[in-house]
């Protein structure tokens, strides 16, 4: 799953049987035969690769439907229609918002722990994002004029970046992120120093920034970095503002 993370068109065009084939093949590598446990549609691959005699148990959770059976519970109607309601999506990748997934998929959890949720095992797509991000997909130049961006790159490759936009007396990273693949290389980091870096040279007290109240990770992260919450800047609800002196 996670190789879809940031390519959902590997995806794309992919059939049912496609995908239990693909399954089939790893499964057929093992030493002996796995386990296999799924949900919806994972339930129905479970189901296919259980009847190829495949799996030593098989668990399958509320599977998708078969070919040939038509009687569908609105619930099931009403998760596929994010696919089925445009004749142009036949053969695409089509991403769920966080709101589709959490009724689909984690309807069972807390607010908190769906987003957590959604985050990991969701996979994204730009078509996915709200408009103000999407526009900065469309023209990042328009979007981050007058800013500072700063990449982080590993041989020739960008594995993050940080926008950077002067507030008042502040530097305030606008946005910051790292490639699952830049994790745990120091790349975060050194963005952080190169921003904060930057700031001295500006002259300005400090950095900011704001972060979800849900990403207890990334909290915990700016609190070991210093950062502490201060009266907050943002009008969107949940987003939690952080400063720190240099």
């Amino acid at each position: 799953g996670s190789n879809f993370e940031f390519t959902p068109e590997g995806l794309a065009g992919k059939s049912i049987g496609e995908i239990a084939d693909h399954y089939e093949a790893v499964i057929r590598k093992l030493k002996k035969k796995p386990v296999i446990i799924g949900h919806s549609t994972g339930a129905l691959l479970t189901q296919i690769l259980a009847g190829r005699g495949l799996a030593a148990a098989s668990v399958a959770i509320s599977p998708a439907p078969s070919r040939g059976v038509l009687p569908l519970p609105f619930s099931s109607l009403r998760v596929a229609s994010v696919a089925l309601k445009s004749p142009a999506n036949k053969h695409r990748a089509v991403p769920l918002t966080f709101e589709q997934f959490r009724y689909g998929f984690a309807n069972y959890v807390d607010e908190e722990q769906a987003h957590r949720m959604f985050e990991r095992f969701c996979v994204a797509a730009p078509g996915e994002l709200p408009e103000r991000y999407a526009a900065e997909v469309r023209d990042a130049a328009a979007s981050f004029a007058g800013a500072d961006v700063i990449v982080a790159d590993r041989d020739g490759e960008a594995i993050g970046m940080a926008v950077l936009h002067r507030a008042g007396a502040d530097v305030e990273i606008k946005r910051l992120w790292v490639t699952p693949a830049g994790r745990r290389s120091g790349a975060g980091s050194a963005l952080m120093a190169d921003a904060s870096a930057r700031g001295r040279a500006a002259g300005v007290t400090g950095l900011r920034l704001s972060v979800w109240d849900w990403r207890a990770d990334a909290l915990a992260l700016y609190a070991r970095q210093g950062f502490v919450e201060v009266p907050s800047w943002e009008s969107r609800q949940r987003l939690v503002c952080l400063r720190r002196d240099f």
